[in-house]
């Protein structure tokens, strides 16, 4: 794996007839409806939609979070359909870096700290782990950040130390479900910035999920999602 992170087998998203439901009172209830879709790697695309849309749930079958009832995943030839636990375990943990809006750090351990403990739990070596995180750090603008703690930082800086930890594996994909959400317009934008960068420069595929049609406008291709059916447009 090199600085980019990237593999030489591209990680190309393909979903056929994918449908996701739940059973209520003997009724189904979809979340995402008979989607087919195509994301190659190293594109940029925002799923934008209102709440209860079914772009989370999206995100979550692409993720490899959730299991769609219908219909056939594959991500870089890995058909979720036939893949064991251990081999969707490893896609989780090395072909997609995860961000959220809560940011889900550990709060009184350092942004070194937070970086490094996905590193850890794949059994990295010590010196190639730090070696590893110090870049992400300092890939997210934070070097001189990271012997603090992260409750000590403002949102937007965790943000960033989330966005760096996602880096750690060097993952192909990053999925940011709602990163600006907890954030003010100014730092949202500096958030924004730094995943169009890593997706420009690192050539990382970034699937932006987002309600503010705002954000959802700094992607190149924006899927529009509503009760779980899909609207699929380019810009210029």
């Amino acid at each position: 794996m090199t600085k980019a992170g990237i593999a030489t087998d591209a990680a190309d998203i393909s979903l056929r007839g994918v449908s996701r439901f739940f059973e209520l009172g003997g009724e189904k209830i979809h979340a995402i409806r008979d989607l087919t879709l195509d994301i190659r790697q190293g594109e940029f695309v925002a799923i934008k939609g209102p709440s209860g849309s079914g772009k989370s749930t999206l995100a979550n079958v692409i993720g490899g979070l959730d299991t769609p009832n219908e219909g056939q995943v594959v991500v870089g030839g890995l058909d979720f359909s036939k893949a064991n636990d251990k081999e969707l375990s490893h896609y989780r943990s090395q072909t997609i870096g995860f961000v959220f809006q809560s940011f889900n750090l550990q709060a009184h351990t350092t942004v070194l700290e937070n970086v490094l403990l996905p590193l850890v739990i794949a059994g990295v070596d010590r010196a190639t782990r730090l070696a590893r995180a110090t870049e992400c750090v300092e890939l997210m603008g934070l070097a001189d950040r990271a012997d603090q703690p992260t409750n000590k930082l403002s949102g937007g800086q965790r943000q960033r130390v989330s966005i760096a930890r996602a880096l750690a594996n060097w993952p192909q994909i990053i999925i940011a479900d709602e990163p600006t959400g907890n954030l003010d317009q100014a730092n949202g934008q500096i958030v924004i910035d730094y995943l169009t960068k890593l997706n420009r420069e690192l050539k990382i595929t970034l699937i932006l999920i987002t309600h503010d049609a705002g954000v959802a406008n700094k992607a190149p291709r924006i899927l529009e999602i509503v009760d779980g059916t899909l609207t699929d447009r380019k810009r210029a």
